[in-house]
Formats: C-alpha cells, structure tokens, sequence
C-alpha cells in the first residue's frame, strides 16, 4: 500500500489518475496501518504477561516467530494413532496419578477400618527348663491362646469403614471423569492439528494464486484496463490470506505442542514411566 500510494501520486501528476484515487488509497493505508499497531500492541501485552510468569525480562525477538517453519518440523501427516496419544496421555497425566494415589490411600483406609471389626488372636507358646535363682530344675511347657476384642463405641468403626469404601467409589468416579475430559481435550487437539495442517495446504494454494492475480492486476492498471479499487480489493484478499495462512500454521503448531504437553514429551520434560 506505501508503493501505491507513491505510485498513484505519480500517476495523479501524470494525469493518468483522479484525485479521488488518492484518497482511495490513503484510507486503505490507513485502515492497514491502524491493524498494524493493534497487532503490536497486542504483541507487547503478550510479551508483558510472558515476562512475568518467567520472571525475568523478555522480548519480541527472545520467541520464535515463524510458526510455518515449526509446523514443518516432519510431523505433519506422521501423527500417531489417537488412541496411543490417550494411552501416553492418561499415562502422564500428574491429575490421574493424583486420583490412582487418593484411591489408593483410601483403600488402605478401609482395610485399616474392616480390620478394626475383627478380634485379635495371639498364640503364644513357652517351655521352661529351669529356674536359675533356686537352682532348681523345673520343666514346663505352656500353650496360651489370647482372644482381645475391642470395638469402639457404638461400633461406629463399620460406619467408617463403609464412608471410606464411598469415598472409593466418588474418587473412582472423579478420576473417569477427569480420564473422559482428557479424551475429549486430546481428540479436539488432534482433529485441530490435522485440520489445520489441511487448511494450511489450501490456504498456500490461495495465496499463489492472489500472488499471480494481484500481478496480472497491476500490469493491466498500467495498460488502464483494470482500476485502483479492482487491484486494491485483490490486494486486500492477498493481505486476508496470508493472515488466514499464518493463523493456521499457528493453531497446527499450538495443537502439536498441546498433545506434546498431554503426553509429556517436550524437552526438559522426563515422561512418566508407570511402574
């Protein structure tokens, strides 16, 4: 838009444009630049919040910032099954291991409590063969069975014991429902990545073929065959789909590092091995 600008002024001197297509073109510069600083205003805010979930000074150029570049980091169509992604994930996942610890624990609540119900029996055995202070010799064996029964009182202990096996049941509950949203969480990202991937390759296609138009647009300009709203309105589509293509190259990427996260499998990060 800065190179129309130049060149319609030029061609307004040259007679060959009207007035009115200068201010044309200025409204669209305009409306461009206006986008410009929103999106960088944008960016400044995002780096602001990055800066201080770190901690430490951040800037623009600290991040990558060619999102098609790691969307074509060979992932692309080698995606594994699903059903192995849900498998690494559920394995992973610190929130389902925290449920598996929970029941855990409550299960050895409701052993410690059913035992409590139950009496303790102790057999002991003895065999004496002398007595050392009288120097006596004595021989006797003895075989003692010992019953200890006691309860708490009411007997609330089966009270306890049946509201910790409830408490099985609802952190059982809990983690399926946990283990369902990650299903679900898992399957969004993957359709995500794979569509956006396939959205990317239109998008490409689109964008060659504006390349192309907008062109042929400004040679038949020259020629006076075509007018400045025809090559700005292709031009404003050339702008359009280069966002579209830059905004799916982002959510392929976002949705890969997503299922990466799921699974544990970014650098510095160990994946869990469960035993």
């Amino acid at each position: 838009l800065q190179i129309y600008s130049e060149s319609v002024g030029r061609r307004i001197v040259g007679g060959a444009s009207a007035e009115v297509d200068r201010e044309l073109v200025a409204a669209r510069l305009a409306q461009a630049q206006s986008d410009l600083a929103a999106a960088r205003s944008a960016q400044r805010v995002a780096v602001a919040q990055l800066a201080r979930l770190l901690g430490q000074p951040l800037r623009a150029e600290d991040m990558e910032t060619a999102p098609a570049q790691a969307a074509d980091d060979g992932s692309g169509e080698r995606l594994p099954p699903i059903d192995e992604f849900l498998r690494l994930a559920v394995d992973y996942s610190p929130a389902l291991r925290r449920f598996d610890a929970d029941i855990e624990a409550a299960r050895h609540d409701v052993e410690q409590q059913q035992a409590i119900l139950w009496p303790t029996v102790n057999l002991r055995a003895e065999h004496q063969r002398s007595d050392a202070a009288t120097s006596v010799v004595v021989k006797d064996s003895r075989i003692m069975l010992t019953l200890d029964y006691a309860p708490d009182a009411g007997l609330s202990t089966g009270a306890s014991a049946n509201a910790a096996q409830t408490r099985i049941i609802t952190r059982q509950e809990k983690r399926e429902a946990a283990r369902r949203d990650l299903a679900d969480t898992i399957q969004n990202d993957y359709e995500t990545y794979r569509a956006s991937r396939e959205q990317t390759r239109s998008l490409k296609r689109t964008l060659d073929a504006n390349i192309a138009v907008l062109a042929s647009y400004d040679r038949l300009l020259i020629a006076g065959k075509r007018s400045w709203l025809d090559v700005l309105n292709i031009a404003r589509e050339l702008t359009v789909a280069r966002t579209a293509l830059a905004d799916s190259e982002t959510q392929a990427v976002a949705a890969r590092t997503r299922l990466r996260l799921h699974t544990g499998d970014l650098p510095g990060i160990s994946i869990y091995q469960p035993s």
